[in-house]
């Protein structure tokens, strides 16, 4: 059984900011999302400011679940993220449809071997990579 756990861009951060990320399990309250690393409970200091004890709040359209699998550098991989294939150096997205993780670009989708891809970038920080090259 795989892993459930979620990512999503931290809310709220100044806009000169590097955008930052949240990795844990995915919590919501009302219209508001949140993740809850797995060790917040450990780093109280470091969440103290966030309101909620432990729970980061994140823009509800970039969490992503992370799929149960690696690329081939052993990264976790997440829906959302841009991959670089090893079919003739393809770049697709990473989607959920038709209840399976898959990769996607210009609306041709096909099942992946994740543990043969590498993890280029996310449709959020790096928004022309699927347009870039191929």
């Amino acid at each position: 059984m795989r892993e459930t756990k979620f990512r999503g861009q931290i809310a709220g951060l100044p806009s000169h900011l590097k955008p930052r990320w949240a990795y844990g399990y995915l919590f919501g309250i009302g219209d508001h999302v949140f993740i809850v690393p797995d060790d917040a409970w450990l780093q109280e200091d470091e969440y103290k400011s966030e309101g909620l004890f432990g729970f980061i709040e994140v823009i509800p359209e970039t969490v992503g679940e992370y799929i149960g699998r690696e690329d081939k550098n052993g990264k976790e991989i997440y829906e959302g993220y841009i991959v670089l294939t090893n079919e003739f150096g393809w770049k697709a997205e990473v989607v959920f449809h038709n209840g399976m993780f898959m990769c996607e670009n210009k609306g041709f989708s096909a099942g992946c071997e994740w543990d043969k891809f590498e993890i280029i970038g996310n449709k959020w920080d790096n928004p022309g990579l699927l347009e870039a090259g191929k």
